[in-house]
Order: structure tokens, then C-alpha cells, then sequence
């Protein structure tokens, strides 16, 4: 079920989101209000803080195939040193875009919704997003700034 997106000056935007340790049904719904939303509002990634929840949470639209990435408890395990500063905007702060440098590549580890070990490895846009996902779950957002 789509979720209203929390608006820009809510504090949960700057919270560090607690890891999450009940993989359940509640869980899963709150991953597919997620997809929901993210879907409903034509993003590419969103973070469960961006719907009210702070518990690490991200869901970021695979770029190759359909369907989308969920990561519970995700974390960046290793990133290139290489970086490109691209264009960047957020469902949270609508309108606003900010040139960012990220890594072109990166590994994300975490947990998937069943509580299994689970790692990815992004490159370019896709290792953009989640790094903008993975800040959110950490009280980061440079566009917000």
C-alpha cells in the first residue's frame, strides 16, 4: 500500500535508523508499502525513514532487470576509488537536484527479507542510488543540507 512521503523538515530524516531484528510479517509489508510508494512516485530508491519508519530499510529499482533491490541492515562493504560527481535528487526534498561525487562502484551487504545474508555488487547509477539510500538510514542526506 502506496505511503505518504515525509516531508523535508520532519527530524526522522536526520535520525540514524535502528537495525532491524524481526524479520517477520510486518517486515515484508513494510517492504512492499515501500516498492508501493517508490513506484507510486516514479523514484529509483527510497529508505524506510522516508515514509516514517526508522529502521534500516532500503529499496532501490533494479537499472538491467525488473523488479526491485530490498536490503535490510545495509551496509557499504567496499566502494572503488574511482568517483563521478553526477546529478542527484531525492523523493523527500522534490524539485531540489545537487551535483554529488560517488564511488563507481560499490559493494552493499546486508540482510534480505527472510533474514538471509545477502551481498551486491552496484556500479554507476545503480551504485548511486544505493549509496543515497544507505545515507538516508544513516540521518544523511546531502541535498538536504
Amino acid at each position: 500500500m502506496r505511503k505518504t512521503l515525509i516531508p523535508s523538515n520532519d527530524p526522522i530524516l536526520k535520525t540514524v535508523c535502528k537495525l532491524v531484528t524481526e524479520f517477520d510479517d510486518n517486515l515484508w509489508q513494510l517492504i512492499n508499502d515501500m516498492r508501493d510508494t517508490m513506484q507510486f512516485y516514479r523514484g529509483c530508491g527510497l529508505a524506510a525513514p522516508q515514509i516514517g519508519k526508522a529502521v534500516a530499510v532500503i529499496i532501490v529499482q533494479k537499472q538491467k532487470t525488473k523488479g526491485v533491490y530490498a536490503v535490510v541492515n545495509p551496509e557499504i562493504v567496499e566502494q572503488s576509488e574511482y568517483t563521478t560527481i553526477g546529478p542527484e535528487g531525492c523523493l523527500s526534498y522534490p524539485g531540489v537536484s545537487k551535483l554529488v561525487e560517488r564511488p563507481n562502484s560499490i559493494t552493499v551487504k546486508g540482510k534480505n527479507s527472510q533474514g538471509g545474508d545477502i551481498s551486491i555488487h552496484a556500479t554507476g547509477f545503480e551504485a548511486r542510488i544505493f549509496f543515497h539510500e544507505i545515507d538516508h538510514v544513516n540521518g544523511c542526506c546531502l541535498l538536504g543540507k
